[in-house]
């Protein structure tokens, strides 16, 4: 079994996206150097340093995988004084650091509904927004295995909480069209989509 850590997975990601935005300025700026003079054959000793970026601040992205705030996370909640910052208290500060912060919503956010009957089926109780919102959260994918754990009314239950605490979502919608429907941000003169 091939076995690698999230970081290997990230820095081949990010060197990636790196080398294909360099390659990208690279070629763009070839043509339009090459076009300009009206030369057919492509010089590609370009150079680099020539190529004007857009040097703007940078933007923080963070991404944090599943959040489930039902069964044992309740319980250690509750253990604790039912204080709903509780699973965030040793991590909110990284988290309000960024930007942008987007995380996938394991299970709808209601107490509406009716259980789908799946062996595991998520449902956190809606003061588990104090904890959201203390912790920075932006957006949320709802696009999951356990968001139809309650079925629909506590989906739609899920999407009116986020919206009245100012947390975006994707992935999930009324329709086919607003469930695939991007979200954009604008952050520091760039535009961010989460689809």
């Amino acid at each position: 079994m091939f076995r690698t850590s999230f970081k290997n997975h990230f820095i081949g990601l990010s060197l990636l996206i790196i080398s294909l935005n360099i390659g990208v300025a690279a070629h763009f700026f070839i043509d339009a150097k090459e076009h300009a003079r009206g030369e057919s054959n492509i010089n590609l000793k370009a150079n680099l340093s020539e190529i004007k970026i857009n040097k703007t601040e940078p933007v923080v992205l963070v991404f944090v995988g599943d959040v489930m705030l039902s069964r044992g996370v309740m319980s250690k909640i509750s253990a604790n004084g039912s204080d709903f910052r509780f699973p965030f208290l040793k991590i909110a500060d990284e988290i309000k650091s960024a930007d942008i912060a987007f995380g996938n919503l394991e299970g709808p956010i209601s107490d509406l509904g009716t259980d789908q009957g799946s062996i595991y089926s998520f449902r956190s109780d809606p003061r588990v927004l104090e904890g959201l919102v203390f912790a920075g959260f932006d957006i949320f994918s709802l696009a999951n295995n356990h968001i139809w754990d309650w079925g629909g009314e506590a989906l739609l239950d899920t999407f009116e909480i986020l919206k009245k605490n100012q947390i975006r979502f994707v992935g999930a919608g009324t329709n086919n069209i607003e469930a695939n429907k991007p979200v954009v941000f604008e952050i520091k003169n760039n535009k961010i989509a989460y689809l």
